[in-house]
């Protein structure tokens, strides 16, 4: 019943750093080190003991929800925190030192109890869980994620007008800035179809409502709380939303649906390993999440149909950062395995070219 409880560990161990923050420069490795530890473990490949028993109906209501509350909670210890630094010498270092490791430490929690809890509240039936999923969405500026991946990625997964399928042979660099500008302008484009076939007024737009509450919040940010936390609350946002993309990017990388082919389980990596699954919410087994949005998620589980990635989330993000090619190679080969890809070489004239826009016609 352990792993019931697993999706807490990050957000709570966040939670004690900002709590006794701000910190010396030599108190920041002692922070820093244990996060590595998913990362090695998912470099290894470990899966542990399945699990005996499920976890409980009633508690996998209650973990998102928690895990909602202390992110909330944990993003107002954080501008306090940051409230507090100073960019004067002597203690210019330890700010600076401190600014990095909200980069990795509140970073990566803003994705794991923000962003990703809000992605399983959005798909929960109600308008509270959605709320909140909108809310927490919110504080990570990433709000149009509510619009997009319900009522376009869902639909258009693995085929080329999704903004959310990473093609094949494109790295991640190339990915991000793809998929973020165009993510939102899908979700713009979606809201205005949804408000012009059903009449709605203008400020019924779902997008620009989040963009106003976010900018309100920025403001709000910087008279309340100041600069300094303005900073680190956009840095944790940055962060939450690369490692959202960086995870979108290995769920469907290199995958391709042909017009008229509904979504299968073939359309999705997945991954087994402990920490991916369970300190994520279940979020390894996305193939079957495709095929069951309105699962909880400790009901999702790895369909053999479905590519396996070479590691865990943990450690192919940072494969994808900064060994990208290896990443594509391991990635490609297991296609040519299941026959998904050609069996043409990963060569660099193979690889992924961004599509030439039309040069305009004259009327």
């Amino acid at each position: 019943m352990l792993h019931a409880f697993a999706p807490v560990l990050i957000p709570l161990w966040t939670t004690g750093f900002l709590v006794t923050g701000p910190h010396a420069w030599w108190i920041i490795p002692a922070w820093l080190l244990p996060m590595g530890l998913p990362v090695l473990a998912d470099r290894c490949n470990w899966r542990g003991r399945r699990p005996r028993r499920p976890v409980p109906p009633p508690l996998a209501g209650m973990i998102p929800g928690f895990l909602a509350v202390l992110f909330v909670a944990d993003t107002w210890l954080l501008l306090e925190m940051a409230a507090r630094w100073s960019w004067n010498l002597p203690q210019l270092p330890h700010t600076l030192v401190d600014l990095a490791a909200v980069k990795f430490l509140a970073g990566s929690n803003a994705a794991l109890s923000g962003i990703l809890v809000a992605h399983e509240l959005i798909h929960r039936p109600g308008r509270l869980p959605k709320a909140l999923g909108r809310i927490l969405l919110i504080l990570c500026g990433y709000e149009h994620f509510f619009t997009e991946h319900l009522r376009g990625h869902h639909r258009r997964v693995g085929r080329p007008d999704d903004p959310a399928t990473a093609r094949r042979h494109e790295s991640y660099r190339q990915f991000w800035r793809r998929t973020v500008p165009e993510q939102f302008r899908s979700a713009r484009e979606l809201e205005n179809r949804r408000l012009r076939l059903n009449g709605l007024p203008w400020w019924r737009h779902r997008v620009w409502q989040g963009v106003a509450a976010e900018a309100l919040l920025a403001l709000g940010i910087a008279v309340v709380f100041g600069t300094s936390a303005l900073l680190a609350f956009a840095l944790q946002a940055l962060m939450a939303v690369r490692n959202l993309e960086a995870i979108n990017y290995l769920q469907h990388w290199g995958l391709e649906r042909p017009p008229g082919e509904p979504p299968a389980a073939h359309h999705t990596w997945h991954t087994d390993t402990w920490c991916s699954t369970h300190l994520i919410l279940g979020l390894a087994h996305h193939a079957h999440h495709h095929l069951a949005p309105g699962l909880p998620y400790p009901s999702l589980s790895p369909l053999p149909q479905s590519p396996r990635l070479p590691y865990g989330y943990f450690f192919l993000i940072f494969l994808i950062t900064y060994r990208n090619d290896r990443f594509q190679t391991l990635a490609l080969r297991e296609l040519q395995r299941r026959g998904l890809a050609p069996q043409v070489a990963n060569t660099p004239a193979t690889r992924y070219r961004p599509r030439a826009k039309p040069a305009p016609t004259r009327a």
